[in-house]
């Protein structure tokens, strides 16, 4: 870890984590890394037969990860889609309100998809752009993990219960599931993160 680009998250491993995500509540979908930027690229021409073999209304949340690079700026942050609430929710490690921008971006995303694929608008008028409360990173290394957790933890209705300081303590925890294949359900009401993790990955 010598060198500080060694404790970025790449998108080798957050896709790899979604699935495990998804492997362990199919009702739960994750877009790649690289959906947003093709998107963002493309139009939704570009991108409308990414889920040519999946219905996302179907499930009960969607999950869009958002890398932001502007010159040496470097940040990840995830937009959550609840189909049952219908609200479209961003959450943002740094808590960087300037990038709230992309939940339009998803909303019109969300009614060019299910007009293809449905053949009628979205009712959007029925839906909320919310900006969630989570936990905030005092760094500027460990937005990935942070970004992975809230999937993690929201994915299952869990309650924020980390910070900053437990930040390390996940890492290690996310390279376990990594390597046995399989998310852990930390439970939320955990007096000593650091302390559970570590009984996880020793068992």
């Amino acid at each position: 870890m010598s060198h500080q680009s060694q404790w970025y998250l790449n998108d080798i491993v957050i896709n790899d984590y979604f699935k495990l995500i998804t492997n362990r509540d199919p009702s739960i979908y994750c877009f790649d890394t690289f959906f947003l930027n093709k998107l963002s690229k493309s139009g939704y021409a570009g991108v409308k037969r990414w889920t040519r073999s999946v219905d996302i209304f179907s499930k009960t949340k969607i999950f869009f990860p958002i890398h932001i690079q502007s010159n040496q700026f470097c940040h990840w942050v995830v937009v959550c889609v609840d189909n049952a609430k219908k609200h479209i929710t961003y959450y943002d490690s740094l808590r960087e309100r300037a990038y709230e921008r992309f939940l339009h971006v998803i909303a019109e995303y969300l009614n060019d998809e299910h007009m293809n694929k449905l053949g009628t608008p979205l009712q959007t008028d029925e839906w909320l752009l919310l900006v969630g409360e989570n936990p905030c990173q005092k760094n500027g290394r460990d937005c990935g993990v942070f970004m992975c957790i809230f999937v993690e933890y929201i994915s299952r209705n869990a309650r924020f219960n980390f910070n900053q300081n437990h930040m390390l303590s996940f890492r290690q925890l996310i390279a376990y599931e990594l390597t046995i294949n399989k998310i852990i359900n930390l439970n939320e009401e955990e007096p000593d993160i650091d302390e559970a993790i570590r009984r996880i990955i020793n068992n």
